[in-house]
C-alpha cells in the first residue's frame, strides 16, 4: 500500500508567521524625508519643508545666519586695460551672476558649523538643501519688497534688448576712448538688471503669501538686504533723474573757491562794477 502525498500547502500554520510579520512591519517603514532634492527659487515651498526649516533655524543660537557678501551683485566695473571683446566680457559677467546665487556659494561659508550640521542630521536634510531653502526664500523676499505697479516685465524686456546688443558687440574694451567706455559699463549694467529681474519673476505665488504671512520671523533670518526695495537697482538713475551736475578738475571745486579782491565782482543797483585791488572799478549796466 503506497502512502498518499502530502499536500504541503494545506498544513495549517506554515505560512501564517510570514504574514504576521509582513502586517507588523507595515507601520515601521521610515516616513519620507521632507527634503528629496534642492529647492529652487521658481519650486514651490510645501508645508512639510516649512516647518522642517523652520524647526532648524530655531535650534540654533545665533540669527541671522551668515551669507556672502555682496547680498546683491554688483554692476560691471571693467578696468579700462581689459583686452577682451565687450561680448566675452557679457558672458563673463553672465556667469559670474550665476555663481553669485548659486547654493555651494551659500554652503562654503556655512560649512563647518557643527551644530548647524547636527540640526540638519535630525531632520534628514543636507547643507545645500538647507541654503537652497535660503536662497528660495531671499528671492522671494526681494520680490515682495517691489511694489506691484513697478513694470517689471517691461524692464527686462528693455534689459534684454541692450544685453543682446552687448553679446553681439566684438569691439576690444581697451581700444575704446574712456567716453566710449563709460557709455558701455552704463549698458553692462543692465546685464545685472536682467539677471536680477529674471530671479524676481521666479518665486509662484504660494511662496510670496508665505514670506509676507511670516515676514517678522525672516527678518530675524535673512540679511536685512533682502528687505529693501530693488527698484533703484532696476532702473538707469541717469535716465530716469537726468545727469548730476559735475565739475572736472580744471573748473575746480565750489567748496575750494579762494575770494581775491583783485577779481572781485560788485553788483551794486543796476550796474555791476570790477573792483581792483586798490579800491576803483569799472562800472556796466547789465545787458538784458
Amino acid at each position: 500500500m503506497t502512502a498518499e502525498p502530502v499536500n504541503r500547502s494545506k498544513r495549517p500554520g506554515r505560512g501564517w508567521p510570514w504574514l504576521l510579520l509582513l502586517i507588523a512591519t507595515t507601520g515601521c517603514v521610515d516616513e519620507t524625508p521632507p527634503f528629496t532634492e534642492v529647492k529652487r527659487p521658481d519650486e514651490r515651498i510645501t508645508q512639510v519643508e516649512w516647518v522642517a526649516f523652520r524647526r532648524v533655524c530655531n535650534a540654533l543660537p545665533h540669527l541671522p545666519v551668515s551669507c556672502p557678501e555682496p547680498v546683491f551683485p554688483e554692476t560691471p566695473d571693467w578696468p579700462g586695460s581689459r583686452t577682451l571683446p565687450i561680448s566675452d566680457l557679457v558672458g563673463e559677467e553672465q556667469r559670474d551672476l550665476e555663481l553669485h546665487w548659486s547654493v555651494t556659494r551659500w554652503a562654503r561659508l556655512l560649512k563647518g558649523d557643527h551644530r548647524l550640521e547636527r540640526h540638519l542630521r535630525r531632520e534628514q536634510m543636507t547643507l545645500n538643501q538647507f541654503c537652497g531653502m535660503l536662497v528660495t526664500l531671499g528671492t522671494a523676499v526681494a520680490r515682495a519688497q517691489l511694489s506691484d505697479d513697478f513694470p517689471l516685465t517691461q524692464q527686462l524686456a528693455k534689459a534684454e534688448a541692450i544685453r543682446a546688443a552687448l553679446r553681439k558687440d566684438n569691439r576690444v574694451f581697451s581700444s575704446l576712448s574712456s567716453e566710449q567706455q563709460f557709455d558701455v559699463l552704463r549698458d553692462a549694467a543692465w546685464v545685472t538688471r536682467a539677471n536680477l529681474m529674471e530671479r524676481l519673476l521666479l518665486p509662484p505665488e504660494e511662496n510670496l503669501r508665505l514670506v509676507r504671512q511670516h515676514d517678522e520671523w525672516l527678518m530675524k533670518l535673512l540679511p536685512a538686504e533682502f528687505f529693501v526695495d530693488r527698484k533703484n537697482m532696476l532702473i538707469d538713475r541717469m535716465s530716469a533723474e537726468g545727469v548730476p551736475f559735475f565739475e572736472s578738475p580744471e573748473v575746480g571745486e565750489d567748496w575750494n573757491i579762494v575770494w581775491d579782491p583783485a577779481t572781485a565782482v560788485r553788483v551794486t543797483g543796476t550796474t555791476t562794477s570790477a573792483e581792483s585791488s586798490d579800491g576803483t572799478g569799472t562800472s556796466a549796466t547789465p545787458q538784458p
